[in-house]
């Protein structure tokens, strides 16, 4: 055997299978699809996640606001009841206050008629009388509770951020029908009686023409509050 000065260089032993795989370009590459393809699919979940939302949030809103208008109308339509029967029984009850009044003018005393016609007079005075006691009766029950459906279904909403003023404005009407009716009642017993009227009920008559035209100002002025505040709720 040959010596010499020079050792050999031990040889490197080979790198394993699995170290000469992952150093391979081949891998970068598959696993850079790999990624890929799932960043791909993730995004396009997330868009699809967020598209859905969307809908959800519109089905919603469209949703919210056919209950709202549902809502409202059937408020605003019993509003209108309320109003239209507060209205029906002050005028019925005004209309027979009048037209008791009317019964002690001299008009109506039967030196103006003849014997026949007095029958037919004497008639209608019934009729006149009959109808103010059923219009006093009716409006004595229910004075009331028209009360307080009033300021329930108009007062109450239009009490939201600003000053209600209808149920002072329903107190004044009240007391004005109550004055104007027992004074068209005083007024015909003071004729039956042959006493002296203290009042024709004129001033009561305008007192309460004054204070119905305050209530409808106010009821059209709460009905356009109303329809502001439907359509604030329907942009929430």
């Amino acid at each position: 055997m040959e010596l010499t000065g020079q050792a050999k260089e031990p040889q490197n032993p080979p790198d394993p299978l699995w170290l000469r795989v992952l150093n391979s370009s081949a891998l970068v590459t598959l696993l850079t699809v790999l990624i890929g393809g799932v960043m791909v699919q993730w995004i396009n979940f997330r868009a699809q996640e967020a598209i859905k939302d969307r809908e959800l949030k519109n089905t919603l809103l469209q949703e919210k606001g056919k209950l709202a208008l549902s809502a409202y109308k059937g408020y605003f339509e019993q509003k209108n009841k309320i109003i239209e029967r507060v209205l029906t029984e002050v005028g019925s009850i005004t209309s027979a206050s009048e037209n008791l009044i009317s019964l002690t003018k001299p008009e109506w005393r039967r030196k103006f008629f003849g014997a026949k016609a007095f029958n037919e007079v004497r008639r209608q005075k019934t009729e006149i009388r009959d109808h103010y006691n059923k219009a006093d009766e009716l409006w004595t029950k229910d004075q009331d509770a028209l009360g307080f459906l009033l300021e329930y279904y108009v007062g109450e909403l239009e009490g939201r951020g600003q000053q209600d003023t209808i149920a002072p404005d329903w107190m004044r009407l009240r007391s004005s029908v109550v004055g104007y009716k027992d004074c068209a009642r005083k007024r015909y017993i003071a004729m039956m009686t042959g006493t002296n009227a203290r009042s024709d009920c004129a001033d009561r008559r305008q007192a309460l023409t004054n204070n119905l035209t305050q209530l409808s100002s106010d009821l059209r002025k709460s009905r356009f509050y109303f329809w502001t505040e439907w359509d604030k709720g329907l942009r929430q």
